[in-house]
């Protein structure tokens, strides 16, 4: 198992960037050696008005094609490392 966790628009916006959901995994001592994926991290690299812009569907809370690149960009670097 390899918990993955990334944020809701509103997290950007509010900089939940160590959110319950990140404390949880991250620290979950039930997760023995499974890798954790924080998806958090690389939205947070710009500003945030930029990313919702760029990595979500317009008035939606679903990430655009660009937004599932990054997701899938950040997977990539930690279970192919």
């Amino acid at each position: 198992m390899t918990p993955i966790v990334y944020q809701c628009p509103n997290q950007i916006v509010y900089d939940d960037k160590d959110s319950i959901q990140v404390r949880y995994w991250r620290d979950c001592p039930d997760r023995r050696d499974a890798l954790f994926i924080n998806g958090f991290t690389p939205f947070f690299a710009e500003p945030k008005q930029d990313a919702l812009a760029k990595y979500f569907i317009a008035g939606d809370f679903h990430f655009n094609a660009a937004g599932h690149r990054l997701l899938l960009d950040a997977v990539s670097r930690t279970v192919w490392k």
